[in-house]
């Protein structure tokens, strides 16, 4: 404990002992307080001052000599109230200032992470879109110029079917061949 800390208990002490003795004194009975013993003969308080170090009580955690006090004049304990120590309230503030600063950087701090895994997922998407929009193109080219090429071949079997003659089942396994390969390049299409 600083010395600070200790000066402020010490005139703490001092108050409350010379606040206790303008109290008047009177005579405690069994019923007053139950639990209690009589206390008979009341001696006047010593004027001297309580020493630096004090013993706490157990129950009610106030310096030995104060509740000797206390019980010699018939003093309230529940109605005091304990004085607020301004260096620990300084100390609760500083501490509260803390948790909040940290707070609010952790919060800042996940929501940039957020942000960037974000952006990082939307650079990830328009890649493969542009890939895939790329691939797409590219296959539209491929079916576009096989389309070109079949309509070729069918301008070359019908320029070769008015010169050749071909028998029924070669012009009908012609014809099977070419349809099914214009079914294959119509399934080709894309459809936009």
């Amino acid at each position: 404990m600083d010395t600070k800390k200790q000066k402020a208990l010490k005139t703490f002490r001092i108050e409350i002992f010379e606040s206790l003795r303008r109290f008047e004194r009177t005579d405690m009975s069994d019923s007053s307080r139950p639990g209690m013993k009589s206390i008979k003969t009341i001696q006047e308080p010593t004027v001297e001052r309580p020493p630096d170090v004090v013993w706490y009580d157990q129950v009610a955690h106030y310096p030995t000599v104060i509740t000797i006090n206390f019980l010699q004049y018939n003093y309230d304990t529940r109605k005091t109230k304990r004085r607020d120590d301004p260096e620990l309230q300084d100390a609760f503030h500083d501490f509260e200032d803390e948790i909040r600063r940290i707070l609010h950087a952790t919060k800042n701090e996940i929501g940039q992470e957020i942000k960037n895994h974000d952006q990082l997922l939307l650079q990830d998407i328009k890649e493969n879109l542009d890939m895939l929009t790329t691939d797409t193109e590219e296959l539209r080219r491929e079916v576009a110029g096989i389309t070109r090429e079949f309509s070729v071949i069918k301008e070359e079997f019908a320029s070769l079917r008015a010169s050749v003659e071909f028998t029924s089942n070669q012009y009908d396994g012609i014809n099977k061949k070419l349809s099914s390969l214009s079914n294959v390049i119509k399934n080709l299409n894309f459809k936009d």
